[in-house]
């Protein structure tokens, strides 16, 4: 049996994981929708990057990259539309006054 690429990512431990400005735990922890996603982002790219990402997971992180990317491209168009930073996509207007009159 030969021995080429790692089959499996090595454990994470969580305790100790560091929370760097611009990394993935740092957006999670502090970050708005449209920051966990920009690290997202980096993340996939430095796994498509990666020479030892296997060949049958690189499609796999190449879509998710592209659906990450599409949606960061929404968030920003939103964010420039409405001069504010988007938290979520749920976006809704002020109820008109009730009439009673109406009924």
């Amino acid at each position: 049996m030969s021995r080429g690429k790692p089959k499996q990512l090595e454990p994470i431990d969580f305790e100790g994981a560091t929370q760097k400005v611009g990394s993935l735990s740092y957006a999670v922890a502090n970050g708005t929708r449209l920051d966990r996603l920009r690290a997202l982002r980096t993340v996939l790219a430095a796994q498509i990057d990666n020479p030892n990402t296997l060949a049958r997971d690189l499609a796999s992180v190449s879509r998710r990259f592209q659906d990450v990317d599409e949606k960061i491209e929404e968030l920003e168009q939103l964010e420039q539309q409405y001069g504010a930073e988007i938290e979520g996509e749920h976006h809704h207007e002020e109820d008109a006054p009730f009439d009673p009159s109406t009924l």
